[in-house]
């Protein structure tokens, strides 16, 4: 409802109460998204809202209240809030482990950091962008570190997400393009198009068919942000069009 409302403003297709119902389920969306924030650790959202507090529900929920605030006002003090959060758990070498979080299903690399260093410095470049008071020191240690593992990392899924992360800080990264010539290279096609195969599980538990679609989607954004590989990103588009349910 956020990207529409939000895409209807930019558009000025808005009817006037088609946009008070949008903004009516924004607002209480907003309120109960603020329910999951744990009490006892200030920043740090859960499944739940009860602690431990999860990194990567935090660095989502980041940028979701950031996409929120474009269509509808927020806590100003929440973006630096959560980032408090995410700077209290920053490894001294600039990464962000799995250790010690609460995840609905098993995981592979279970203390492996590099997904969960990239989604986070994914979240700080969408911060910086919408000039939110992101700490400068801690994006910039996630992306070095980001930079000195990145040749031991193979799953499409990690490398999408690290080159989410260089592209969110510099549009013009060098880093990024040279993952997506990477995930070019890792691109499967069949008789439906083209997608990306994940192996392990995603945050949200994909495996499978459903880490394949997660994973073909965060390639499709990355090419849209990116814009030099038009097409492939089209037919990305047009595979995931062809995944959806009749449901």
């Amino acid at each position: 409802m956020v990207l529409a409302l939000d895409y209807m403003q930019q558009t000025k297709q808005i009817d006037e109460e088609l946009q008070r119902k949008a903004k009516d389920y924004v607002a209480k969306g907003y309120e109960r998204l603020l329910g999951f924030e744990v009490k006892s650790e200030p920043g740090g959202f859960d499944w739940w809202g009860k602690p431990p507090a999860n990194l990567f529900l935090s660095a989502y929920g980041l940028m979701e209240f950031l996409d929120i605030a474009k269509v509808h006002p927020i806590d100003p003090a929440l973006p630096g809030r959560i980032m408090g959060y995410l700077k209290k758990h920053q490894a001294e070498d600039g990464s962000w482990t799995l250790e010690g979080q609460r995840q609905p299903w098993s995981i592979k690399w279970k203390k492996s950091a590099f997904n969960m260093t990239a989604y986070i410095a994914w979240a700080l470049g969408r911060a910086e962008a919408h000039k939110a008071p992101a700490t400068k020191k801690m994006h910039e240690q996630a992306l070095a570190w980001l930079r000195e593992h990145v040749n031991a990392v193979e799953d499409p899924y990690g490398l999408a997400l690290a080159a989410h992360a260089f592209l969110s800080a510099d549009k013009q990264s060098k880093d990024a393009g040279e993952l997506i010539k990477e995930l070019l290279l890792h691109k499967v096609t069949d008789e439906h198009g083209v997608k990306w195969e994940a192996a392990t599980s995603t945050f949200v538990g994909g495996r499978g068919l459903t880490g394949e679609i997660e994973t073909t989607a965060l390639v499709a954004l990355l090419l849209i942000e990116d814009g030099r590989h038009a097409d492939v990103a089209s037919q990305a588009l047009e595979r995931l069009a062809k995944w959806r349910g009749p449901d």
